[in-house]
Parts: C-alpha cells; structure tokens; sequence
C-alpha cells in the first residue's frame, strides 16, 4: 500500500511537471468570477474537464476572459488554441483535439506557467514549489533532468 501511494506521488509530480505546467489573485476584467483552482492530472484543471469546450470557458471565466489565437508551443512552432485569463499570473493556454470547429471542445492540453498562480494540485503543487516542499510531498527522493531545451522536464525516482 505504501508503494502504491509513493508511486501516485511520484506520478502526481511528474504529471506537474510533464502536462501541466503551473500563476495571483485577479482573473483580468471579471474579478467575480470564482473558479476551483485545484488540478487534478488527467482528470480536472479547476473547473475544465475532458468534456469542456471554448463557450463553458466563456460561461466559466467571462468572455472577456477568454481568447482564441495562436500560441507559441515550440521552438518555432505555433499552434491555434485557447487562452484564459492572458497577460496575468493565472494565464492558462488549452490545446484542443476538436479544433477546427466554431467552438473547440475536448481539452487535449491545458498549460499554466506562471510563478504566483493559484492553481495547484490537491497536494499544494504549484509553480514556485520548492524542492523541500516537494520532498515532503513526494515523500522520498526523486530526480530531474532534460532541463535547458524545449522538450525539457524529465521527472523520476
């Protein structure tokens, strides 16, 4: 049972780390919006699921909120997606597997990396956290490597 709990652990880290790249209070020009910050890997990125499309982001965040263009993904490359609360630490970029329709749906990928953000993982992950508070967190020791190039971010045991 141990075992299998360091593994989710570890698994939890490298989903951070790997698919959802972690941003301060405000969401831009609709403050009374109040989302569930919390991201659960392969389930959940607050209030976002596999089933969400372009227009629950607006019903969700606000239309001011959200904005469809092209986003830079690579060195080079450049892919049409959906960014939510663009320009503060919240900014989160969506990636869709339907997107050549009038409203893209299904969640292919959802990016958050700003320091300071609110969205974390139910353990408290977060851009920003440090390797002490991620020991504590993981439970044990662990790895990185592949930083410093564009498919940077190896994380292991």
């Amino acid at each position: 049972m141990e075992k299998s709990k360091n593994f989710c652990r570890r698994d939890l880290i490298i989903s951070l780390f790997l698919v959802i790249i972690f941003s301060s209070i405000g969401f831009g020009s609709d403050e009374s919006v109040s989302p569930d910050w919390i991201c659960i890997p392969g389930v959940k990125v607050g209030p976002i699921t596999s089933t969400t499309s372009e227009s629950d982001l607006m019903e969700i965040f606000g239309k001011a909120n959200v904005l469809r263009e092209e986003i830079h993904i690579d060195e080079g490359y450049f892919e049409i997606g959906t960014s939510v609360f663009k320009g503060t630490p919240n900014e989160m970029s969506i990636f869709w597997k339907q997107q050549e329709v009038s409203d893209p749906k299904f969640p292919r990928r959802v990016i958050i990396q700003s320091a300071g953000t609110n969205w974390k993982t139910e353990d408290g992950l977060t851009i920003g956290t440090t390797i002490e508070e991620l020991l504590k967190i993981n439970g044990d020791h662990f790895t990185f490597a592949g930083f410093g190039w564009d498919y940077e971010g190896v994380v292991g045991p």
